[in-house]
Order: C-alpha cells, then sequence, then structure tokens
C-alpha cells in the first residue's frame, strides 16, 4: 500500500496477494521448524532482515496482533476460547521478536556502512 497526501492508502490488491503468499509460505516453513528452535529463529531471523530492507517498522507488529487474531476468530469461531487466544499470542509474540531482531541487525549493518 502507498500512503498519500490526504492521508489515506492506495492498495495494490496483486501486491498484497503476493504477500499473502509468502506470509503463508514463511509459515509453512516455521511450522516444518518447530521442533527446532535453532532453525526457526535463522528463519524468522532472516525475515526479519528482509523487512528492514522495506522500511518495516517495529510498531507495525503491534497493530499486526489485532488484524491476526481477528482472522483467528472469524475462521475458528466458537472453538477460538480465551486459552487458545492466549496460546497465538504466545506464538505471535516469539515470532515478531524473532523478526524484530533481525530487522534490528539489518538496520545496525546498514547504519555502519
Amino acid at each position: 500500500m502507498t500512503l498519500r497526501d490526504d492521508g489515506k492508502y492506495d492498495w495494490d490488491l496483486d501486491g498484497l496477494q503476493r504477500h499473502a503468499n509468502l506470509v503463508m509460505q514463511g509459515l509453512e516453513a516455521a511450522i516444518d521448524n518447530l521442533d527446532d528452535s535453532r532453525v526457526l529463529s535463522l528463519i524468522l531471523n532472516d525475515l526479519g532482515r528482509k523487512h528492514a530492507r522495506y522500511q518495516v517498522q517495529e510498531d507495525m507488529f503491534d497493530k499486526l496482533w489485532d488484524s491476526l487474531r481477528f482472522g483467528l476468530k472469524q475462521s475458528l469461531g466458537e472453538h477460538m476460547n480465551r486459552e487458545l487466544s492466549d496460546a497465538w499470542f504466545a506464538v505471535f509474540k516469539f515470532i515478531s521478536r524473532q523478526i524484530i531482531a533481525g530487522m534490528r541487525q539489518q538496520r545496525s549493518v546498514t547504519n555502519s556502512t
């Protein structure tokens, strides 16, 4: 999306679809490596470095949780209880912390050159 001068956004729906596919591929890689936290952390850290190159800001992850929770609630319906929400939030926090660590590493490398 692009922020216009009037404060509204223009949405690139094709780009959004491509990004959604990449997110799903990333989630698949994360799930495939749930039993190996070292590999999982490396994948997420690398993802963070990529996001830093696109100027993604850390506070965007706080906003992302609300969207993810909404999607989970829509998908799971009455099965989405407090315990399940807390579990998903814990996973989200782990993922976002690893991505943010990668973003910070990339920015420190970029700023030192």
